[in-house]
């Protein structure tokens, strides 16, 4: 099944302030002011892309064209254990941009074509995972659909490793040091010409290895 999710918002704050970002680059003006906001945030992308993290808190919705169904293929493995752990497998959801905070609704278009919010009862979630994953609850399975609609399934999440920003900031020194570099390095070369600006300053994804997110399958 194709993965598809987008950004609903941004975060409150950027992992880097623009005076810790002035103090690295020697600057004491206010001229420049908008251009290095700018390049925090495109630093802060970056990183984001590289480590398959949302570094703050921000709304985002995850689109599935249909919710997963054990398949009927034969089960390996003798055992009951085994094969209950093949099924559950089978039923989750799991959830990109790690960590997640919260899931904060998962919807659906069903066979009137009209759209479903779940009853939180309905399912359960396991945040403390990366990624977080969703699973029915006992009792329970997933709606069953008739209609094929593409992106029927809607799970909206707060995703975010390392709290908002404000009331918690978790973010390690290693981001905030890379973020620094490239920002330095957008600053000094801001026409992007010659080997300058063919790769971030030597570094900056050995700082970013350790946060680094794989994938969620």
């Amino acid at each position: 099944m194709p993965l598809s999710y987008r950004e609903l918002s941004q975060p409150a704050v950027e992992p880097v302030s623009l005076t810790l970002a002035k103090q690295h680059l020697r600057v004491d003006f206010p001229e420049d002011d908008s251009l290095i906001t700018g390049y925090i945030t495109a630093a802060r992308q970056y990183v984001e892309k590289y480590t398959n993290r949302a570094i703050f808190n921000r709304q985002m919705r995850m689109t599935l064209d249909f919710f997963p169904w054990p398949g009927w293929e034969t089960v390996t493995g003798s055992s009951h254990d085994a094969y209950l752990g093949w099924y559950f497998r089978s039923l989750e959801i799991r959830l990109p941009k790690p960590a997640t905070a919260s899931v904060d609704a998962v919807s659906y278009i069903g066979n009137d074509l009209q759209e479903h919010v779940l009853d939180p009862s309905t399912y359960v979630t396991d945040l403390i995972s990366e990624p977080a994953r969703i699973f029915p609850a006992p009792g329970f399975t997933w709606p069953y659909q008739q209609q094929y609609i593409p992106g029927q399934v809607r799970i909206d999440f707060t995703a975010g490793t390392y709290g908002d920003g404000v009331e918690r900031n978790d973010c390690p020194h290693s981001i905030i040091v890379a973020i620094l570099l490239m920002v330095g390095n957008l600053y000094e070369y801001r026409v992007a010409s010659g080997e300058a600006m063919s790769e971030f300053p030597l570094g900056v994804k050995s700082l970013l290895a350790g946060e680094k997110f794989e994938s969620i399958y």
